[in-house]
């Protein structure tokens, strides 16, 4: 090495200007404290949490125990019932479950083609007059209607009263492999008129109608939500002042239901909801139902569980979950689950647009204890 060679040690490093070194201290300071620094927004409740779990994800462990966290929050049962069952094809080439949604135990809530003898075809009404058309109840759901209806006693309270949190219907391909073809269709109305005297097509040209095929792209099967589109069905039902049993009927057992189900039975409420297959006659399809119910009455004291109000993740919830369907129909499928995160975010936003604070991070808790995935069966 040349003798006028300097060299630098590195155990000797070159002092910097504490002016400028305390100048770039401050900036990491104020890095810091910006990124930990928590928005100043209320959280929705629990039970708006909840409840955003069974509009999206009925089937889910979180939505058990839901309420509706708005208008009557007194302590209320919590309760819920899942229905199994298959429908079949018929021998004009279609087959379908229609849905009443109900709070009783005793009387139909689905209505269901479960053999070939059914005839109807893609252009005929779904049922006519009841003909080779099956019908089943949420049989474990706590009360009968003879507890929870009483025409007799006109303004008196029942022994029950209930209203609907939220249910679901979803499907399956279960067909042979070599018959595995043809299509789906489902609907919810969204102002809950009867969807009875639709058929086939029709259904299919409805803007809120999602078409699909039992294939990998829908997991061989799909699913839809329904739930409250209005302020009456959110509340408990009024004391009626009539004897005429149709009345009490809709207003206690089914309050989803806009009026009587002229073809399919006129002492029940109207389906508001339907799926139709089309395919080979016998193919088959394993459906799952479930219905979260709240119930207030004096025979439900033992069994009730506080309740919160939350006006405001209510309405969150609802407006994400209305647009949850909405895109489910743009895209023709996927759960209702796989829409939440987009929906909610959305729905925050325009909540703080009209004056609303809000923030998604006991939905978000509930989303990362794990949803159920897909279209699994229970």
């Amino acid at each position: 090495m040349p003798k006028n060679k300097k060299v630098v040690s590195d155990k000797f490093p070159i002092k910097r200007d504490p002016k400028v070194q305390k100048k770039s201290k401050k900036k990491k300071q104020m890095k810091r404290s910006k990124k930990y620094v928590m928005p100043q927004q209320a959280l929705i409740s629990a039970c708006a949490a909840k409840y955003a779990a069974v509009l999206f994800d009925p089937w889910c462990e979180a939505a058990v125990g839901a309420c509706v966290p708005a208008y009557n929050f007194r302590p209320t049962q919590k309760a819920h019932a899942k229905i199994v069952f298959t429908v079949t094809i018929g021998t004009g080439g279609s087959g379908f479950a229609m849905i009443s949604p109900c709070v009783a135990n005793d009387v139909p809530t689905i209505w269901y083609t479960a053999t070939t003898a059914y005839a109807g075809t893609t252009s005929t009404n779904l049922v006519t007059n009841g003909v080779q058309v099956s019908n089943i109840s949420a049989s474990t759901l706590p009360y009968t209607s003879a507890n929870l209806v009483n025409p007799e006693l006109p303004g008196q309270r029942s022994n029950a009263e209930a209203r609907i949190v939220g249910c679901g219907l979803k499907w399956r391909y279960t067909g042979k492999e070599v018959d595995r073809g043809g299509s789906f269709v489902s609907y919810v109305d969204p102002s809950h008129q009867t969807v009875e005297n639709q058929t086939s097509n029709t259904l299919m040209a409805l803007n809120q109608a999602v078409i699909g095929q039992p294939n990998a792209n829908h997991s061989l099967g799909g699913s839809m939500s329904i739930f409250a589109t209005n302020a009456l069905e959110q509340a408990f039902p009024e004391a009626t002042t009539t004897t005429d049993p149709t009345t009490a009927t809709l207003a206690y057992l089914y309050p989803y239901s806009d009026g009587v189900g002229t073809l399919v039975n006129d002492a029940y409420g109207a389906p508001v909801a339907a799926v139709v297959f089309n395919g080979t006659s016998g193919t088959s399809y394993l459906c799952e139902y479930i219905v979260h119910v709240e119930y207030i009455g004096k025979v439900t004291q033992t069994f009730a569980t506080p309740n919160s109000a939350d006006a405001e993740g209510t309405m969150l919830v609802q407006s994400a979950a209305s647009s949850a369907q909405t895109k489910q129909a743009s895209n023709n499928g996927g759960s209702m689950r796989s829409y939440a995160k987009a929906s909610m975010q959305e729905a925050k936003r325009e909540m703080i647009d009209m004056g609303h604070k809000v923030a998604i991070d006991a939905f978000a808790s509930i989303l990362s204890e794990g949803l159920s995935a897909g279209l699994k069966m229970v």
